[in-house]
């Protein structure tokens, strides 16, 4: 079950990375993971940070009566939420940009080392008027660090770009799209300069 037909080309990649027939059907489906457990279908396609909380609040345990697989795990290790512009403009504003990485790490650390800082803030201002759960908005800061936070000996948010063609270029090229190659692609050096100045 998933939100959107195009997650086939997510479900191939990850079959087809493992040696296994592509034999599926994508049943359309909401945010609710309501019509899983009503047993609409066997697996469903779900934020890590978002459905498994709902699934809690059923009553139910992670590991015990459902699981999380991250899509990381299946091997599909696709970076997302990036920060993209264009190389002029990077180019005529490198310290406007190296700035903005700096206080967007600020911000992330200060969130991965006060975990009940982001979702206050969120209650109390950004989204007052949104009628947000506190003890969800807590749980999906919780379940969200893991993701966010660099992996020992890392730093927060540095990739090695040879993802991009172990992983994501396979990927992007079986769904038909022509690729650049990585060095027109990514300039890491705004964001090492960043992280070297903080």
């Amino acid at each position: 079950m998933a939100q959107n037909q195009s997650d086939s080309v997510i479900i191939d990649a990850i079959l087809g990375k493992a040696g296994l027939p592509l034999e599926y059907e994508i049943i359309p489906t909401g945010f609710s993971p309501e019509p899983l457990l009503a047993g609409d279908g066997d697996f469903y396609f779900a934020f890590a940070t978002n459905q498994p909380i709902t699934l809690e609040n059923l009553g139910m345990v992670q590991g015990q009566d459902f699981y999380v697989t991250l899509l990381d795990d299946l091997g599909y290790q696709v970076k997302q939420g990036l920060l993209v512009a264009k190389r002029d403009f990077v180019a005529e504003n490198r310290d406007a940009v190296v700035s903005y990485l700096r206080a967007y790490l600020r911000g992330w650390q200060y969130a991965i080392d006060n975990p009940a800082y982001a979702p206050q803030i969120v209650l109390d201002k950004y989204g007052a008027d949104l009628g947000l759960d506190p003890a969800q908005q807590q749980r999906q800061m919780e379940l969200q660090i893991p993701l966010v936070a660099p992996s020992e000996g890392g730093q927060l948010f540095l990739f090695d770009p040879a993802l991009i063609d172990a992983d994501m270029r396979p990927i992007a090229e079986a769904s038909g799209r022509t690729v650049p190659s990585t060095a027109e692609l990514v300039d890491l050096t705004p964001l090492q300069d960043a992280l070297a100045s903080l």
